[in-house]
């Protein structure tokens, strides 16, 4: 009895599925890849939260500057650098009056009131500084400026 074989049959089993060796090259191709895009992606995180809290110190100097028209009297936006953070705050009062830590935000006592507070934990490695520790926006003059140097 003859036997009949296929045209396309060459002896050996159809392999179905990968094998562990080719498993194990796509694998360690993908972690390189992880690998090199976690320092590019951790520097975007980074420029987001810079660009949001610049976008945020913006928007409230803005503010600042209508609240103070829209009361009618002088308000004030101060930046503090607290124990674990750095705030801006706007206020009525003193400068001095206000302070800043992680826990609490931006506070103000005495006479001082707040009317908004943003803190940036240090753990954000977003922090704000400037030259001056306050800018007092009056309603009638505008942002008070540094008296002109007499030559």
């Amino acid at each position: 009895m003859a036997t009949r074989h296929d045209a396309n049959d060459t002896g050996k089993r159809r392999q179905h599925g990968l094998t562990l060796l080719e498993l194990a090259i796509v694998v360690a191709i993908a972690a390189i890849l992880a690998a090199a895009a976690v320092p590019s992606f951790t520097a975007l995180i980074e420029a987001r939260r810079l660009d949001g809290a610049a976008t945020r110190l913006a928007a409230d100097i803005q503010f600042v500057r209508s609240e103070a028209i829209a009361r009618n009297r002088p308000l004030r936006l101060s930046v503090l650098a607290g124990t674990g953070a750095s705030c801006w705050v706007v206020h009525s009062g003193a400068a001095a009056d206000c302070r800043c830590s992680v826990a609490d935000g931006a506070v103000c006592g005495g006479d001082a009131r707040a009317v908004k507070g943003v803190a940036l934990a240090a753990a954000e490695r977003v922090a704000v500084a400037g030259n001056v520790a306050s800018i007092v926006f009056d309603p009638l003059q505008g942002p008070a400026r540094r008296p002109a140097r007499c030559a």
